[in-house]
């Protein structure tokens, strides 16, 4: 049985992610395709813009089998931790043999050759001196990667994040095979979100604006020293605490904590790391324990029930199909995950339920398995 993996936030889904699907299955006729999707929050920082379930069932009908829902902690982390979060997933499952991702080059061999560079120790020590002489961090990967070779530059995102699930294929020893497929020419995920929030009609989008007072109750009463979230560096921390009087709203405040060594992106996901009390000791609890605890379907296809069998005979942690049910199988330290995931659910559902005057959302631990 050939079955495709594919590691996605669909924020939202468009039309480069049914491309992908569609590609996939027709250059390998794999008869099953999974999808590791982020959840309710995603790398940007952000809350997703359109609710999860949406997101599964635009995936299901453009041809997708079942759709899993990538780790909390992973899913709004930085590329290593999104890349780890959604290999060691569908590596989980045992029964998936290929691993296919969108890429601006459309090169395999460039991708397995930039992940081999960024494997190297010399290549840490290169991004770190860069990093101590003040450059941001993609700069800093910039002048480390250098130029050469089929190495890929810095300038193509989907590309070194392909690279980061090829780094951790290789560091897992994973029998998964890697493919890039050259990215199709259609409107970017960026341009849509603008498009869809400055024209919303009936459904209720989010974005880290909705997070504004919340983030700062967060700030004002977070119980920990904030260098103590997870992606809150001391650097940070003291800029936080030193410009929290002047906090108006979101935007405006992460323009204050800006400088030339923290990215936007970095800054706001550090805020939602403290908003979500995600805490850098349980990252590392997590990652020590194997990144990832148990597989959470979010949904399938009713034609998918031979996959699911063979998952149930071959997986290497707890499926939580009857997530009430199931989730007592789980121990410690991916209790706590789990617990972080569920918190989260239920503070975006909220989010939700407060901007679009829509009644109580089910809670996660009632809400049904999606299946077409």
């Amino acid at each position: 049985m050939r079955t495709i993996g594919i590691i996605a936030e669909c924020n939202p889904f468009h039309q480069g992610h049914a491309y992908l699907l569609r590609e996939a299955r027709r250059q390998t006729q794999a008869d099953y395709i999974v999808v590791a999707m982020s959840g309710d929050f995603v790398q940007r920082g952000a809350p997703a813009i359109v609710d999860k379930r949406t997101r599964v069932r635009d995936l299901l009908a453009a041809g997708a089998d079942l759709v899993l829902e990538i780790p909390l902690y992973a899913a709004c982390g930085s590329a290593g931790y999104f890349a780890a979060g959604g290999v060691r997933l569908l590596e989980s499952l045992g029964v998936v043999t290929d691993l296919w991702f969108g890429s601006e080059s459309g090169d395999t061999g460039a991708v397995l050759e930039t992940a081999a560079r960024m494997d190297s120790p010399s290549f840490d020590e290169a991004v770190r001196d860069r990093l101590r002489e003040g450059l941001s961090y993609p700069a800093a990967m910039a002048e480390a990667m250098g130029q050469g070779g089929r190495a890929l530059p810095v300038g193509t995102p989907n590309d070194l994040l392909a690279a980061a699930y090829c780094l951790e294929l290789n560091r897992t020893g994973s029998s998964i095979v890697p493919h890039a497929l050259l990215r199709c020419e259609t409107e970017g995920a960026t341009a849509i979100r603008r498009r869809m929030l400055a024209c919303p009609g009936d459904q209720v989008l989010l974005s880290e604006k909705d997070l504004s007072g919340m983030l700062l109750h967060a700030l004002l009463y977070a119980p920990l020293p904030l260098s103590d979230y997870q992606d809150v560096s001391r650097e940070l921390a003291d800029r936080i605490h030193a410009l929290l009087p002047r906090y108006e709203d979101y935007d405006s405040f992460c323009a204050l904590l800006k400088n030339k060594s923290l990215t936007y992106t970095r800054i706001r996901r550090a805020l939602l790391h403290i908003l979500l009390d995600l805490r850098r000791e349980d990252v590392d609890r997590f990652r020590a324990a194997g990144a990832v605890g148990y597989i959470r379907p979010l949904g399938f296809r009713r034609t998918a029930a031979p996959l699911l069998r063979e998952i149930s005979r071959n997986s290497t942690v707890p499926c939580l199909s009857r997530l009430a049910v199931d989730r007592k199988k789980l121990k410690p330290p991916f209790d706590a995950m789990l617990d972080q995931d569920l918190r989260a659910s239920e503070l975006c559902s909220l989010i939700r339920q407060i901007k679009g005057g829509e009644p109580a959302a089910v809670s996660e631990l009632s809400r049904p398995l999606l299946i077409l």
